[in-house]
């Protein structure tokens, strides 16, 4: 600090912007700023997990939280008993499901709230979620898309599992086949779990599935769990069992022996739309009335899937082609060449075992490709054009419109408007 030119060391300046407003104090007059400081404290948020502490939800509220300028703290509460010195909290996000007795807590203290859990039950206030139903749905489009005839359920007795699963079962029932649900274990019960008669009681149930079959699973960790028993009991993950999870955890599906598939949830959209809506609700905002659902963005294929569920090996060949290469500029003769037949051959076990062809293949597969970049903010449509394979910008506007009835940018606006909409 500068020295006092009129009167002495002891009493050096210093100014303090408060608003458009300069206040001037010594060191001596230490009281003249601690009631502007107080006032301009951040706000303090508290965002709470229960069993499952999540990394993704955790890093886009914080991200938030950066840029709101809020003092967020975050605790794991796994005892369903009342939190009590909640007194100085100007905001809380309860980022899982949890009992009652905290619930009811948290609601009576009257602090602006928002509920990022999959369970509606006993909490009417804020709540931006995923939408589980349409997780489970498309999962099992996804895995009818890879031919599967036989198909179960991997999940637990929460709200979002069981969700998950009628919205699974449903699609399939749709299409014409059963879905065997797999015995779930409490929810409760997984601090304690028994890994050992966990594998045991899975073993048992894959020996009773028929091969091929496919398991969506409620979780990437419920997936993983699966694939340890079916690796301990040589079940041969994909030809005989796929496993399909849910959240695309790289840390989970890709540091496996088999990586997992997984549906792409939209946790960082529901956590950043959770955040928004928080900030709103502690400005004076009516929380909504109605819960935001936000939909799944889509699949990220893994080894686990990487199988189609047709007995022509020629055919397993030919469609495995299609998914790694459709992006590139493909002909029937490209195809043959690939897997070392001829061209009619190509055709013939497309249409006598599909009914479909190699450019109906390839369209489906550059479309349900576009989709998913198109759930993101980024690239540009011109340029996911040119990823997904179609040679113009213009053909792939008209093309997308006429099989999905959008156009690529209002199908991109559709989808992000509703997590801006939190």
């Amino acid at each position: 600090m500068a020295r006092d030119p009129n009167g002495g060391g002891a009493e050096s300046h210093c100014k303090v912007a408060a608003g458009l407003r300069v206040i001037s104090i010594t060191r001596k007059k230490s009281c003249a700023i601690a009631q502007p400081l107080r006032s301009m404290r951040p706000p303090h948020v508290l965002i709470l997990f229960r069993h499952r502490y999540n990394p993704a939800i955790h890093r886009v509220v914080a991200r938030h939280a950066g840029r709101a300028r809020w003092h967020l703290s975050m605790l794991i509460h796994a005892e369903n008993k009342p939190l009590t010195g909640l007194a100085a909290l100007q905001g809380i996000i309860l980022a899982d499901r949890f009992g009652d007795a905290v619930v009811a807590s948290v609601v009576a203290s009257g602090i602006p709230l928002v509920n990022l859990s999959s369970d509606p039950e006993g909490f009417a206030g804020a709540r931006v979620t995923g939408d589980n139903p349409a997780i489970g749905r498309m999962a099992a489009e996804y895995l009818l898309g890879r031919h599967h005839r036989h198909f179960a359920f991997f999940g637990e007795s929460s709200v979002a599992s069981r969700l998950r699963f009628r919205g699974f079962a449903d699609a399939l029932a749709r299409a014409g086949h059963a879905c065997v649900e797999l015995k779930e274990e409490r929810e409760e019960d997984v601090a304690t779990l028994d890994w050992e008669a966990e594998l045991r009681r899975l073993h048992r149930q894959l020996e009773r599935l028929p091969a091929p079959v496919a398991v969506f699973c409620y979780n990437d960790l419920h997936a993983s769990r699966l694939l340890d028993a079916a690796l301990q009991t040589g079940r041969r993950v994909p030809e005989e069992l796929a496993i399909l999870g849910v959240d695309d955890d790289a840390l989970v599906c890709e540091n496996v022996s088999v990586p997992l598939s997984s549906v792409r949830h939209a946790l960082e959209e529901v956590g950043s739309g959770g955040a928004a809506l928080l900030e709103s609700i502690m400005n004076g905002a009516s929380p909504p009335a109605t819960s935001l659902m936000l939909p799944p963005v889509g699949v990220t294929t893994r080894r686990s899937t990487e199988y189609f569920a047709v007995h022509h090996p020629t055919l397993q060949a030919i469609l495995l082609y299609l998914d790694r290469h459709h992006h590139r500029a493909l002909g029937l003769a490209d195809v043959a060449d690939a897997v070392g037949v001829s061209s009619r051959t190509v055709q013939q076990l497309l249409q006598t075992h599909l009914r479909s062809s190699v450019t109906e293949e390839i369209q489906k597969r550059r479309f349900a490709h576009a989709q998913r970049l198109l759930a993101e903010p980024r690239p540009s449509v011109a340029d996911i054009a040119a990823l997904v394979g179609f040679s113009s910008a213009t053909y792939f506007h008209h093309a997308f419109k006429r099989r999905t009835g959008q156009t690529p940018r209002r199908y991109r606006e559709t989808f992000l408007n509703r997590a801006q909409a939190a």
